[in-house]
């Protein structure tokens, strides 16, 4: 598997974040728990609001796959997206890594906030 190191530049759009942000952070964590994310997070300054992401996936086509289904992307709360190959090194801990599954009354609690959203 690759490694990509993919940027996302916010703009003004910081009420559609909020709005999104639990499903946002649900999504990125039920790719952890498959491996596919390695670490994602805002940026802690204001000199260019954005996150960053690291992937693992086999191609920069899969790597733009997993963030086309993020929320934030999904409802335009990302301006700009870029996605680099990144030929880092990452501790033992990766490679002997045991994510703890998501509880499933997390994801249900999820899915009902989702619907709810969603709803007419």
């Amino acid at each position: 598997m690759s490694l990509w190191i993919i940027h996302y530049t916010y703009d003004t759009r910081d009420s559609l974040r909020a709005e999104t942000l639990d499903e946002h952070l649900w999504y990125l964590a039920g790719l952890a728990d498959a491996g596919a994310m390695i670490a994602y997070g805002k940026y802690d300054d204001e000199a260019e609001p954005g996150a960053l992401l690291i992937a693992s996936a086999p191609t920069k086509h899969h790597a733009r796959d997993l963030v086309a289904e993020d929320p934030f992307v999904i409802v335009g709360a990302v301006a700009d997206i870029s996605i680099r190959p990144w030929d880092g090194h990452l501790g033992p801990w990766w490679k002997n890594r045991k994510s703890p599954p998501i509880e499933r009354s997390k994801r249900g609690d999820l899915d009902a906030r989702s619907r709810a959203r969603r709803a007419p």
